[in-house]
């Protein structure tokens, strides 16, 4: 089990997005600690490179940045999912339509076999960098939703029943700067059951400042909302207030599914930059005799 948390800053702190998280991993006890859940993830816009011509790759690299995206459940199908969203955010091709207008397209939806066949004058190259104009935080989180529902989609082939798909499920929650007005957006996105078919569609629902979203472990909404609007009304940071009732759940053993280290990351613009890791508590080592009584060598989460 896991339990996530992200919401965004407070109107009185730096714009950006915050994430805790747990670091454990449990298969009906503890199996993991210090597994990260909170990755940095690219969105990069390609160009063509050009060869007297013709276009010889989509490999000029004319935009990137990074994103945040943290997941709960399945390990297997979450980071199935995790690689999907990478592939895709990672090879966005900017083009234009046949009347000169820019374009942006996902890898997977593009017309690269016209585009290779096009022939242009060496002295004529079109500037593909107003494509740009269009990464917006709605464009980003929409190939996300679509590169998860590739990713939970393609287990149709095994014909599981919905008891079995359920228990394949992964939910994500991602933070986007957005490139074109800057502005920072939080979404959340999870399987609808009962599903159809057995494979359900991925419902996404984009978080506004003032609420706070949690995946993974259930019913931790109102007590992690609560702590969100003492912060508010308190003036305490929101980061190290989320972070210290993760903590909090942590060692009062409520959740025994989900342990240290935890660990409060902040999305800027200058990317995802990690704020706060809790240690190993003491004597966590103490159930394998061939670690008892030595250094824990912590592992970058």
């Amino acid at each position: 089990m896991t339990l996530v948390i992200a919401a965004h800053s407070l109107p009185n702190e730096r714009p950006g997005l915050w994430f805790a998280a747990d670091s454990m991993i449990s298969r009906e006890r503890p199996v993991l600690c210090e597994y990260r859940k909170i990755y940095e993830v690219a969105v990069r816009v390609n160009a063509p490179n050009f060869r007297v011509h013709s276009i010889a790759a989509f490999d000029n690299v004319i935009y990137e940045q990074a994103i945040a995206v943290a997941f709960a459940g399945n390990l297997t199908t979450a980071h199935h999912i995790l690689n999907q969203i990478s592939d895709h955010l990672s090879r966005l091709i900017a083009y234009q339509d046949d009347a000169g207008n820019p374009t942006l397209s996902m890898e997977c939806s593009f017309d690269s076999r016209r585009a290779f066949g096009t022939h242009f004058h060496p002295h004529e190259y079109p500037d593909f960098h107003s494509a740009t104009s269009l990464l917006t935080a709605s464009f980003i989180a929409n190939v996300a939703q679509h590169a998860f529902n590739l990713a939970v989609q393609s287990g149709r082939r095994y014909k599981f029943n919905e008891d079995e798909i359920e228990h394949l499920i992964a939910q994500v929650v991602i933070g986007i700067r957005c490139p074109t007005a800057g502005t920072f957006h939080l979404y959340c996105l999870i399987p609808s059951f009962p599903a159809p078919g057995y494979f359900p569609d991925v419902r996404m629902e984009e978080i506004g400042p003032g609420k706070v979203v949690t995946i993974g472990t259930p019913n931790q909404e109102a007590s992690t909302q609560a702590c969100h609007d003492a912060a508010r009304e308190g003036g305490k940071e929101l980061g190290e207030s989320l972070f210290s009732h993760l903590v909090a759940l942590v060692d009062g053993n409520s959740i025994p599914t989900i342990g240290h280290p935890c660990v409060l990351k902040e999305l800027t613009d200058k990317g995802l930059l990690a704020r706060r890791t809790s240690g190993l508590q003491i004597g966590a080592g103490d159930a394998n005799p061939n670690l008892k009584g030595k250094d824990h060598i912590p592992v970058r989460i």
